[in-house]
């Protein structure tokens, strides 16, 4: 028999080798295969037939109470109980028999609770153990398991006898040891091993031992106490090991109770009472198995202790099952679910942190009510709820959280149930209901469909240090919450959920708002959408009526109004109109039952109305693709003959006559819906202006395609629009329901009520928003777009009439009150007098006042009554200039190609103007009215007046056009865009997503944009080694022109430029002496800047500048001046309008470091500057009062004086302010007294005159006297 055994500190190499030594070994093995008795010959058969394997059986014994037991399951009997013969009965003798069936008809009924049926019949196991039990000595061994080894040796006599020779070394050992000698082999044996394995032998220990106690009643085997029931059939010998086993089962119980008196103590210690008060349940006889109250388990039944009070500032926030906050220390009732078995809990609520743990239980009901929650706390925090009560942003933990992956992962479930859940978060997580409303608000409005993109804006710098490396899931969900679902493919999860799972109507208009906002990223978001074919999915609403739908009626419109608004974005672009040909019937059909059924007077919440206004949103698109499909097939023919290839060229889907049967509809709705609002004498708000809106706008798309067409008929065409202005605009313009609406433009302006500063409040850098938290409660502050505002309406009857007035001039006259009634002009006055602001629900309001102006320069020529109005549209032009958004390039351009730069437009330009007249007489008569005179460097002619500069500026206004038009080129690419979706382009419309609103597009210094556009071009070409040496004819014409524009907004529409500073304005006109060496010295460059300057020396705009603050625009101005003095030094040629702009920083009230700056680096300025004091534009008074104190500066003064750097013949006037503030440092000095008196009446050097060391004169000598007279008069 081979002997060795494996050692603890063996390896595997060292089993691996012991294995080869047992094998070459050649040795009969300790284990052998026992064949279950009985076994019929066919068992035996197929036993045979299968692979042998090595069983050991273990004799199972009694252990001693310290050691962990080792349990088996016992050996099958050799007599089959009754309750195994049933089982055998019932099995086919065909079917494999399982290996738990085979343990279970192995073992005795009583292991599995059940009672013995033949109280005759004995186990196996207690015959075989009669014989070793008789030979175990008594104490140690009795309830020892003994490791047969059957299985590993054919020899079983000799297995046995080495088994029983180690079992008797075990016993030998163990009687030698004391108590204390086994409890420490014990607790080392216990820290060796494993602590799993250890739990387990216990468990396994312990799980023989309440078998074995089941026998604890008179009445049947299964309650008979222990030694009655087993006494009837164990033989004599067996009663030690069964007094062992009880005595093993005492020493546990007394462990247990150990236990659980420390755990009752600890919860008697937190309340004071005992825990069997607290919990009043006490034992049974009659309970299987449970005949130990374990109260520490039972302590979670105890009521609850009330929550303590405090503050509870520095808490873990706690939210109730509807996501509100809740209050700590407030007593709520068990019975609402809000206590749970948490940290505290005492304190009802859920943290965040219990709710995530909720969501990924393994019960799809607590993942559900966790996700529930979750999104209406979400909801909550992105409608600003949490601002104040919480001490930070929530949205931005629950990112950091996980909560995008844990939403995510919901959509994977199949139950529909926890998916629906699961879509609601992910509602609740994208869509701020405010921002959607407001935008389905404007959707049918002109350009409502464009919507400005809402992906984070990211840093480039931050974006090239990460360049090249691919960012995690967590990474990208963190920066951007809808890149990173689309990169966790929630499209086709999406899709599935539609297709597959056919959720309920509310999840469906849920989805549809996901993939609206997703669509609203970026332009790869929406290419996605379309990848997915989810559109088509969604467009199949479209041809049913909301009525045969088994939704709720608000369901079914719901979802049919989203239908037909993305059936129209694809109209926008061009797409579905193969759609919208087949499907033409039902869109005649629709717009015929519209008419007969619906009216516009109390209509404002009828689903209907909705339907309505989404319909004419389709049919318009649809009309601008079919407007274009002649132009497109006429290009596309002769792009094919000369490139010689027809068959690939795609045809238009749609031509003009698929759209022109629409016309007669139309018409009657608007006409019947104007009637009703121009007939209604109830309240304004119950007209839907909606309806009458979405017409008007129809009809002013359908004429702009009109034009287009080959068939259009000229006169036909004059006919119909004289007809539309007497039937339909005419009686609506002069109606009291239309001037209401005018009136309430001035009240639903956000710029005139000041509501549009404010700034879209962001919750997370990751989900940006537009800010409309408050309107579904009707609080929003762009009030443009409130349900009551006036500015679709009017928006569209200004539309309609720049379109008819464009195609027939002699309706001028009949829409004349549109620019001339009282409302508008007031409205225009307070407009352009507010402050500045950007928003992108502004647009709105510039989109009518863009109408406006259009109309105004379309009747002024023929319309005397509009001429006192000019100046105000013109005004109102410069300042829609500045503040037009993103999105509306095309105006800009625009605007200015047609109103800005037009000369009518400038009245005081006209000789004989009375307006000239006053302006003449009042820069000849003011007190500044004969200007100062600069000379120049360059010897010019003498120095033209203010007046003949603007009349010469004003004759030249179409070369000032083209400069500034030369100089936004650089908008020429967005201009394109915005031009094709304002004038309804499908075939060159890229997107509907318009770029992140972050300012206006022009800057606040646009008019002098040329200026500083130069200027930097001439430091990029310095930069890289090519300096300006002379400057082209057509520079010296930019910044010309530039100029001249300049003076004139400046003299004639001040208002225009108020947004900048004297100190920004000057500081762009210094960019002209740093474009070029002699750019200044151009006769009307230079002109144009003196009188620009004396402009803005003037006392009342003097008093306001300020180079200390900082300026908009320039980085530093203490650089930019540093660069104007090098400029002086180098080509300034002593130039006295150069030297005037060096002055200006150098008053006293700028401080000294602009002075240090030109003592210390550019000394050299002082050799060239023969400024005389006749030509100061700046009172002089401000360069030597008050006095300077700051004595480094004087040391410099002294310094340069001393030197002879700064003389009175090169610099006169340096020279005067010098002398005059060290003078007056030292006699007006406290201190100094003694000093003055000493320095004014020093004679000689006298060493022996006491403590001085020199002598003074008993009076001021003459020529001491006389030049103090001389500085005196100065």
């Amino acid at each position: 028999m081979y002997s060795a055994r494996p050692k603890p500190g063996d390896t595997e190499e060292d089993l691996l080798k012991s294995q080869r030594e047992f094998l070459a070994a050649e040795t009969t093995g300790s284990a052998k295969v026992v064949r279950k008795p009985g076994a019929n010959a066919e068992q035996r058969g197929r036993e045979k037939q299968t692979t042998e394997r090595d069983v050991v059986d273990l004799e199972l014994g009694g252990l001693p109470p310290q050691l962990p037991p080792f349990e088996t399951g016992p050996k099958s009997s050799k007599k089959a109980s009754r309750f195994k013969q049933r089982q055998k009965k019932n099995e086919k003798p065909t079917k494999p028999v399982s290996l738990f069936a085979q343990q279970f008809s192995a073992v005795s009924p009583t292991v599995f609770g059940l009672p013995e049926q033949n109280q005759e019949v004995a186990t196996e196991k207690m015959e075989t153990e009669q014989g070793n039990a008789q030979a175990m000595m008594p104490g140690f061994g009795d309830t020892s398991t003994i490791v047969e080894g059957s299985g590993l040796s054919h020899d079983r006599k000799a297995v046995e006898t080495e088994a029983h020779q180690i079992h008797q070394e075990n016993i030998a050992r163990l009687s030698a040891m004391t108590e204390e000698q086994i409890q420490q082999e014990r607790d080392k044996l216990l820290q060796t091993l494993d602590p799993s394995l250890i739990q387990f032998l216990a468990s396994k220990k312990k799980h023989q031992s309440t078998g074995e106690t089941q026998h604890t009643s008179n009445e049947s085997p299964l309650t008979a106490p222990v030694g009655t029931a087993e006494q009837a059939h164990v033989p004599a010998a067996g009663v030690s090991a069964v007094s062992s086993l009880s005595e093993e089962q005492r020493l546990r119980s007394l462990v247990s109770e150990q236990d659980n008196s420390e755990d009752v103590l600890l919860a008697e210690m937190d309340t004071g009472v005992p825990l069997q008060e607290q919990v009043p349940i006490q034992s049974s006889k009659d309970w299987l198995n449970m005949d130990v109250v374990e109260h520490e388990k039972l302590e979670w039944m105890k009521d609850l202790p009330a929550p303590k009070p405090g503050d509870n500032k520095g808490k873990v926030a706690r939210f109730d099952l509807e996501g509100q906050l809740m209050c700590r220390d407030k007593d709520i009732p068990t019975h609402l679910g809000l206590h749970h078995h948490g940290d505290e809990p005492e304190v009802a609520g859920y943290t965040l942190e219990e709710l995530f743990m909720l969501s990924r239980s393994r019960l799809p009901q607590q993942r559900a009510l966790a996700l529930q929650v979750l999104a209406r706390i979400v909801a909550r925090a992105r409608n600003g709820e949490f601002a104040v009560a919480l001490s930070g942003p929530l949205l931005p933990m629950m990112l950091e959280s996980g909560m995008v992956f844990v939403v995510r992962f919901s959509l994977d479930e199949n139950t529909p149930s926890l998916v629906a859940t699961a879509v609601d978060a992910l509602h609740s997580l994208l869509v701020l209901p405010g921002d959607e409303l407001c935008a389905d608000h404007v959707y049918s409005w002109y350009r409502g469909s464009e919507f400005p993109v809402l992906c984070p804006v990211r840093n480039p710098e931050e974006e090239g240090e990460e360049k090249g490396r691919e960012k995690t899931d967590q990474e990208l969900a963190k920066e951007d919450v809808i890149k990173g679902l689309l990169r966790m493919t929630l499209l086709p999860r999406l899709r599935y959920i539609l297709e597959v799972l056919r959720p309920d109507g509310p999840v469906v208009i849920h989805i549809v708002d996901i993939l609206i906002r997703v669509a609203r990223h970026s332009l790869q978001a929406a290419y996605q959408i379309s990848k997915h074919s989810l559109l088509e999915r969604i467009m199949r609403y479209t041809a049913e009526h909301p009525s045969d739908l088994e939704l709720d009626q608000l369901e079914a419109y719901s979802l049919a109004v989203e239908s037909l608004r993305t059936w129209a974005t694809c109209a926008v672009y061009g797409l579905g109109c193969e759609a919208f040909r087949e499907l033409y019937p039902v869109v005649l059909q629709t717009l015929q039952r519209l008419f007969g059924t619906l009216s516009c007077v109390g209509s404002r919440a009828d689903p209907q109305a909705f339907q309505a206004a989404a319909l004419f949103s389709l049919i318009e698109g649809a009309t601008h693709t079919a407007g274009v499909a002649a132009e497109l097939s006429a290009r596309l023919a002769n792009v094919g003959e000369r490139e010689g290839n027809h068959d690939n060229l795609p045809a238009p889907p749609i031509n003009w006559s698929h759209v022109i049967g629409l016309l007669p509809a139309v018409q009657l709705c608007v006409k019947k819906w104007v009637t009703q609002a121009v007939s209604h004498t109830g309240e304004p708000q119950e007209v839907n202006s909606s309806l009458v809106a979405s017409c008007l706008h129809y009809l002013a798309s359908y004429l702009s395609k009109l034009v287009l067409q080959p068939s259009h008929d000229a006169v036909g065409t004059l006919q119909y629009l004289e007809e539309l202005m007497s039937q339909v605009l005419l009686p609506l313009i002069n109606s009291a329901y239309f001037i209401t609406q005018l009136q309430k433009i001035r009240t639903f302006s956000p710029t005139c009520q000041h509501c549009g500063t404010a700034v879209p409040r962001q919750d997370s850098p990751a989900l940006p928003d537009l800010g409309c938290r408050k309107a579904v409660s009707g609080q929003q502050p762009w009030l443009c777009v409130h349900e009551h505002s006036p500015y679709s309406m009017v928006t569209a009857v200004y539309r309609l009439a720049v379109q008819a007035v464009s195609l027939h001039k002699g309706l001028a006259d009949k829409v004349s009150s549109l620019v001339t009634h009282q409302h508008v002009v007031a409205f225009l006055s307070s407009w352009q007098s507010q402050s500045d602001s950007a928003s992108y629900w502004l647009r709105f309001e510039h989109h009518l006042l863009y109408h406006m102006v259009k109309l105004f320069t379309q009747l002024v020529p023929s319309v005397p009554s509009c001429h006192p109005h000019t100046v105000l549209y013109h005004q109102s032009a410069l300042t829609l200039l500045r503040r037009l958004l993103p999105g509306d390039e095309h105006y800009i351009h625009d605007l200015m190609s047609t109103v800005i730069f037009q000369p009518s437009f400038f009245l005081e330009s006209r000789l004989g103007d009375p307006e000239a007249a006053d302006l003449s007489d009042m820069l000849q008569l003011s007190g500044d009215a004969v200007p100062t005179q600069i000379s120049s460097a360059a010897q010019l002619s003498p120095h033209p007046s203010r007046g003949t500069l603007l009349q010469e500026a004003s004759a030249r206004l179409p070369a000032v056009r083209a400069t500034y038009l030369q100089v936004l080129q650089g908008f020429r690419l967005d201009a394109d865009k915005s031009r094709n979706r304002a004038l309804g382009r499908p075939h060159q419309i890229q997107s509907l997503l318009l770029p992140v609103c972050t300012g206006p597009l022009l800057p606040a210094d646009w008019v002098f944009l040329p200026l500083v556009q130069l200027h930097s071009m001439a430091n990029s070409l310095e930069s890289r080694g090519y300096p300006v040496e002379s400057v082209p004819a057509d520079v010296v014409a930019t910044v010309t022109n530039s100029l001249r524009l300049v003076l004139m907004l400046e003299t004639w529409r001040p208002e225009t430029l108020t947004a900048l500073t004297a100190a920004a304005k000057l500081t762009r006109l210094m960019c002209v002496f740093l474009t070029g060496s002699e750019l200044f010295l151009d006769s009307s460059v230079h002109h144009l800047l003196s009188a620009l300057l004396r402009h803005y020396t003037q006392p009342g705009l003097l008093a306001g500048l300020d180079f200390n603050m900082p300026i908009p625009g320039i980085t530093s101005f203490y650089d930019l001046y540093k660069g104007l003095l090098a400029q002086y030094e180098a080509t300034s040629f002593g130039d006295p309008l150069f030297a005037s702009f060096v002055l200006l920083p150098l008053q006293q009230r700028f401080g000294v470091g602009f002075k240090k700056l030109l003592l210390s680096e550019h000394d050299a300025v002082f050799r060239t500057f023969p400024l005389q004091f006749q030509e100061l534009v700046v009172p002089v008074e401000n360069y030597l009062e008050p006095q300077e104190t700051d004595q480094e500066l004087l040391q410099m003064y002294l310094g340069v004086l001393l030197s002879g750097t700064v003389r009175q013949q090169w610099a006169p006037f340096f020279y005067l302010v010098m002398v005059k503030h060290i003078t007056g440092y030292i006699f007006t000095h406290q201190s100094g007294q003694t000093l003055k008196h000493h320095l004014l009446h020093y004679h000689k050097v006298n060493l022996e005159a006491p403590r001085l060391g020199f002598d003074l004169h008993c009076q001021l000598p003459p020529d001491r006297l006389r030049l103090i007279q001389e500085v005196g008069d100065l």
